[in-house]
């Protein structure tokens, strides 16, 4: 509000108080019009510059001088209110800011704090990943080797009944050797340790290798082994042949453990084209391994892929596994760039699917945000 208008506003006000000299309705625009004046900044010059034009008009007329005195008082003490209260609420403001100033000091000192306690436990973990490998697996692959020495019999004959205790221990030491193995991976992916060594895999030829892992359990328990790889899936795709193999192999080893005698299970590679938003011209490749067990409860599937989290098969009273091998599978499709995930079986059973970029492009670019 300009001084011109104030004072403009202030004249019109003054001319209407009524002979009498009553402020009725009047005195409170007077106090808003100078509450008015200090939101903008403005000095009430203007207002004070009237004093003598209001000692005229008091000359003229006393009840009217007088009345617009009155009047100027409460456009002033408006003024000064607002003033106060603009003065308070910028202190108040300024201590806000600083208060503000020192949460933002602490926060930047507790991340930092956090910063240096996740690095130790990034280096606990390393220094556990190596102790684990070093401790645990060392004794118990030399348990595994003199088992297999006795079980072949190389210094001697053994009972029926040494036999069925050697074959005891070296079935245990080969569960024990492989749950350590999944915590030791398992800790190297959380440790970003674990780095992929992307080539030139051939989809079908990972999926026969590890359908091969399993065909001897399979065989034991009756449970028949199918493999289906669609004709378009491309004969080559980028990735770590190793830990595409690993994953495969683990929900297959899942698949056959949860099948009932006499079951299958059947694995299905596909080509997926990009999907909206995702870079053109380059797909996936999809894996499913389908089985003929007990259908896992849906509430339950959110809990599969978490570590040590073990989860009933409905109506058996067993569970699947350590709680490690499907938290493991995630971890290394999802160092892939892709991932993985549950659903009901065409019989009843469970599909475990996952997808994987075809190419390393594909897997950078998504990583990099060009695609969802």
């Amino acid at each position: 509000m300009a001084g011109n208008d104030a004072r403009g506003r202030f004249e019109e006000l003054v001319g209407r108080i009524p002979p009498g000299g009553s402020l009725d309705g009047l005195a409170g625009e007077a106090e808003a019009l100078g509450r008015g004046l200090a939101r903008a900044g403005q000095a009430p010059d203007d207002l004070l510059a009237l004093q003598a034009r209001i000692t005229a008009t008091a000359g003229t007329s006393a009840g009217s001088g007088a009345a617009a005195s009155r009047l100027l008082v409460r456009a002033i003490g408006g003024f000064a209110a607002e003033s106060h209260a603009m003065r308070e609420e910028l202190a108040r403001s300024h201590a806000e800011c600083l208060e503000e100033g020192r949460r933002f000091e602490r926060r930047s000192m507790e991340a930092e704090e956090l910063q240096l306690q996740a690095e130790a436990a990034r280096k606990a973990k390393s220094e556990f990943i190596a102790d684990m490998n070093h401790e645990l697996r060392t004794p118990l692959s030399t348990i595994i080797g003199f088992s297999e020495v006795l079980q072949d019999e190389m210094f001697g004959v053994l009972t029926e009944k040494q036999l069925e205790y050697v074959g005891y221990i070296l079935q245990s030491s080969r569960n024990l050797l492989a749950l350590i193995t999944d915590i030791i991976d398992l800790s190297k992916i959380e440790a970003d340790r674990a780095e992929l060594e992307p080539e030139r895999v051939r989809p079908r030829e990972v999926v026969m290798s590890a359908v091969s892992l399993v065909r001897e359990k399979a065989i034991a328990h009756d449970i028949r082994l199918a493999v289906e790889v669609d004709a378009a899936t491309p004969d080559e795709v980028e990735a770590d042949e190793k830990k595409l193999k690993q994953a495969l192999y683990i929900l297959l080893s899942s698949a056959v453990r949860s099948s009932f005698d006499h079951g299958a299970v059947t694995v299905r590679a596909a080509p997926l084209p990009a999907r909206e938003g995702e870079p053109a011209g380059e797909g996936w490749l999809r894996v499913a391994v389908e089985d003929t067990g007990p259908a896992i409860r849906p509430e339950d599937h959110a809990r599969l892929f978490q570590p040590f989290s073990r989860v009933e098969l409905p109506g058996t009273g067993k569970y699947m596994g350590t709680g490690l091998g499907l938290a493991l599978a995630r971890m290394l499709v999802e160092l892939h760039g892709g991932s993985i995930g549950i659903e009901r079986g065409e019989g009843g059973g469970n599909r475990f699917v996952f997808r994987i970029p075809a190419t390393r492009r594909m897997a950078e670019r998504l990583a990099a945000g060009e695609g969802s």
